[in-house]
């Protein structure tokens, strides 16, 4: 399975650099974003001067769209659609780190702690690269992880995936849209946790399905390793 994810991740990453050669343009950001494009100036303004309609947010964190089942701004809400959208593309690519810069230079740094939740960099990787962490800082990881019992962090990250997907899902649903990352932000996060159909609404293509279901088994097959290491060492207390 994680030879065949890598080969559609491959195909990805070489139609998107395909795409960007025929542009002229070079790197991730292939000049759609400008820096800081993503913050939300415009509701920011509405909420101050108390100009927004009755569905607009009345807050600014990240979560207030789905935990007050409002919107944001218009123009906010298009900017946002279309970072996600590009982000997904590019997590599709195999090219999570990729993702993380381009919201971090778009002025969502958050992201990177809320997507490297299921892993150190975001997706489990078809063939792991070196994640540049120290030994000893490895040696804290694993006593953390080890402390908690055997994949329990990697159980409630992926359970905190799910349900984030999830409520993403429900709040496009509840308000029509303007929410925010909308469907690509909620499938993003079903690619985090293996969640077959969160990924499946926006997928196109044959090869984006493909992608998806593998993906999905990867994921599941992982779990059942992890849940059966726990299952072992709990029988040997």
């Amino acid at each position: 399975m994680a030879r065949v994810v890598s080969w559609l991740e491959a195909l990805a990453a070489h139609a998107l650099d395909e795409e960007e050669a025929a542009s002229g343009r070079v790197g991730s950001y292939a000049g759609r974003f400008a820096s800081k494009e993503a913050l939300w100036l415009e509701t920011r303004n509405k909420i101050a001067r108390r100009t927004g309609s009755s569905v607009l947010v009345t807050e600014l964190d990240p979560d207030a769209p789905t935990r007050q089942w409002r919107k944001i701004d218009g123009e906010n809400a298009k900017t946002e659609e279309q970072l996600m959208a590009r982000c997904w593309r590019l997590i599709r690519a195999g090219r999570m780190d990729d993702a993380i810069k381009l919201c971090e230079e778009c002025g969502e740094p958050y992201r990177a702690g809320s997507w490297g939740a299921c892993s150190f960099k975001g997706l489990v990787c078809a063939f792991p690269k070196d994640e540049g962490l120290r030994a000893d800082q490895q040696l804290s990881y694993l006593a953390a992880e080890e402390e908690s019992g055997p994949a329990a962090m990697h159980c409630l990250s992926r359970w905190t995936a799910f349900q984030a997907s999830e409520q993403l899902a429900e709040a496009v649903a509840k308000t029509g849209g303007g929410c925010g990352g909308g469907m690509y932000e909620a499938a993003i996060y079903a690619a985090l946790c293996g969640h077959l159909h969160g990924m499946l609404r926006v997928c196109k293509t044959w090869e984006d399905h493909c992608w998806a279901r593998f993906r999905a088994s990867m994921e599941v097959s992982l779990d059942r390793q992890l849940a059966a290491a726990a299952a072992s060492a709990s029988t040997k207390v």
